[in-house]
């Protein structure tokens, strides 16, 4: 299976799933810093985002780079040594959703 989207889109797709992500959070701190015990729940469509990209690149993310990138490194912004791992091992540094897009696109 090939890959049904470009670079542009899947950059601009990963950067709307940032910002609800942090919308989400500021909005849950918050409530919580002013005395609200909990979470506020919102739809949110986060996961099916992610899911349809993973869906254009065809078979280029089997390992779920896409999730681990944007949550265990939040979106890059905080690297982590492990985090991300190339399938012989080899540390990845992917710090934009562009080098993630290239990663994925370039290796198959």
């Amino acid at each position: 299976m090939g890959i049904y989207i470009e670079k542009k889109d899947f950059t601009e797709a990963i950067m709307d799933v940032m910002k609800a992500s942090d919308y989400q959070n500021s909005l849950n701190t918050f409530f919580r810093e002013h005395g609200a015990d909990g979470y506020v729940f919102q739809p949110d469509c986060i996961a099916s985002v992610i899911r349809l990209l993973n869906v254009a690149l065809g078979t280029g993310d089997k390992e779920d780079l896409i999730t681990r990138f944007c949550f265990d490194l939040d979106f890059g912004r905080r690297k982590k040594s492990g985090a991300l791992t190339a399938e012989d091992g080899t540390d990845l540094s992917l710090s934009t959703p562009e080098e993630l897009y290239d990663y994925l696109v370039c290796r198959n």
